[in-house]
């Protein structure tokens, strides 16, 4: 009988070891986070020139220019799974703060930095995926543009310089505003006029780490190296103007591409602050790409005393006078020359 009870004993120890405890039955499975990566292609042009299309002209030495600007975009991420549409990215509210400054006549520096104000998405927790984060910083991006061809500067035909900037990976993975390692942007700004229309041209290279793009229950997208192509119209004078703009980007390991097109007009309330506005719609299947979005901003420069010479100066004694608008400042006038003591009346 005492071997029966050790028998029982042991059959009861190896039951209770075998039963799952009640607490880790019912605990849920954990969701999968998404990768880092950053699904924002808007990128505003922070100097002179059209809006979104840089066309090689350069702000002069110690001129600056800031802007504040922001939009809304729909569905810009989209992936499949069980032959269905999922909408990661279903509505995102952006601002973009951009700032450039001219530091030598060949030289301007610039920044971007995009905040992810708020974003909302499909209902993705039956299928264990972790929704992203509804606000956030995005990828700053900084700038260095150096000038070829000045039309202001040296008289050439056209504006021609060359764009190096650098992606830093200091925004908010969660948001899907950040990928893991620094991105370099490359490229080559042109622009001209014909009459009152201004064309720019800008064509260069984003070049990343590749990263994965979505988790794994998903239909998978890689971010790749880009080719990305831009041109531009719009009117120069005084009072309201008018550009379009045309935005590609062409994945050079797959293939697939993102285009926006884009129309707005931008208004001068002050001599160096003006408000703006865009609309676009796109088309293309490179992550990031919105079905249309749009855009209203204000931008702010000024410019140093010498970005507007005002003509040749002649003097006579220590009052100078100018000579190709002498009635725009009555205070400025010519000294006759003093009379001789030795004259007599």
């Amino acid at each position: 009988m005492h071997n029966n009870w050790k028998e029982c004993a042991l059959a009861l120890i190896l039951l209770c070891i075998g039963l799952p405890p009640r607490a880790q039955a019912q605990e849920a499975p954990l969701s999968e986070e998404l990768p880092a990566s950053d699904v924002e292609r808007l990128e505003l042009n922070p100097g002179r020139g059209s809006l979104l299309v840089g066309g090689g002209d350069l702000l002069l030495p110690g001129a600056f220019r800031v802007a504040l600007a922001t939009h809304y975009q729909r569905t810009p991420l989209r992936m499949r799974i069980d032959e269905q549409n999922l909408d990661l990215i279903d509505h995102r509210m952006m601002a973009l703060v951009t700032g450039a400054l001219g530091i030598l006549p060949w030289l301007e520096v610039d920044l971007q930095i995009p905040l992810v104000l708020m974003q909302t998405g499909d209902d993705l927790s039956g299928y264990a995926i972790q929704a992203p984060a509804s606000r956030g910083i995005g990828t700053p991006t900084a700038r260095a543009r150096m000038g070829v061809l000045s039309r202001r500067a040296r008289n050439h035909s056209m504006d021609l310089s060359v764009d190096l900037g650098l992606g830093l990976p200091l925004g908010s993975a969660q948001v899907l505003a950040r990928e893991p390692w620094p991105r370099l942007h490359s490229s080559v700004l042109l622009g001209s006029s014909l009459g009152m229309v201004r064309w720019t041209l800008d064509g260069g290279l984003l070049l990343r780490v590749p990263g994965e793009l979505g988790p794994k229950v998903l239909t998978r997208s890689r971010q790749h190296q880009e080719l990305r192509l831009g041109a531009g119209l719009g009117t120069e004078g005084d009072g309201l103007q008018v550009e379009a703009a045309l935005r590609t980007a062409l994945s050079l390991e797959t293939g697939k591409s993102s285009n926006e097109l884009f129309a707005g007009a931008r208004y001068p309330l002050y001599p160096w602050l003006e408000v703006f506005g865009l609309g676009g719609v796109g088309l293309g299947s490179l992550p990031g790409t919105p079905g249309f979005r749009v855009l209203l901003g204000v931008a702010a420069g000024e410019p140093p005393p010498s970005a507007k010479p005002r003509g040749p100066i002649a003097t006579t004694g220590t009052v100078t006078e100018n000579l190709s608008q002498p009635d725009q400042d009555k205070r400025i006038r010519p000294l006759a020359p003093p009379p001789d003591p030795n004259d007599s009346p």
